[in-house]
């Protein structure tokens, strides 16, 4: 059973999240914030990350280049509700320079969150 990370630091959204993963049969671990997510990282070593843009303390971008930085692999899903002047293709471009391997503008369909990471995880065990 793959192990997702689930990094935002709205409570309802990382609820909402764990619950749609935890039904599909994935397990989870929650962090409010990116410095939460990079300890998890290292702590729990997920098969993959779905990380909120626009968070206090350490933002996702942050985070995505601080693992990025450790050449990890590790898939991420970066997700943005909006921010100061985000759009999808601002986050789109934004996370194509950071390298994450997706971006999810919320609100996101259950399915299309579900199939990406069932994409993700079977190019990460190719």
């Amino acid at each position: 059973m793959s192990k997702i990370l689930v990094v935002d630091d709205d409570e309802f959204v990382r609820e909402s999240v764990c619950a749609v993963l935890n039904v599909a049969g994935y397990d989870t671990v929650e962090a409010t914030n990116g410095e939460e997510g990079i300890t998890l990282i290292e702590k729990e070593a997920p098969d993959l990350a779905i990380v909120d843009i626009w968070m206090p303390k350490v933002d996702g971008l942050t985070l995505l280049r601080r693992v990025r930085a450790e050449n990890s692999d590790l898939p991420i899903i970066i997700v943005s509700g909006g921010g100061p002047g985000e759009t999808l293709e601002r986050a789109t471009a934004i996370a194509d320079i950071y390298n994450a391997d997706h971006v999810l503008f919320k609100p996101f369909e259950d399915t299309e969150l579900l199939e990406m990471i069932e994409k993700l995880l079977e190019c990460d065990q190719a």
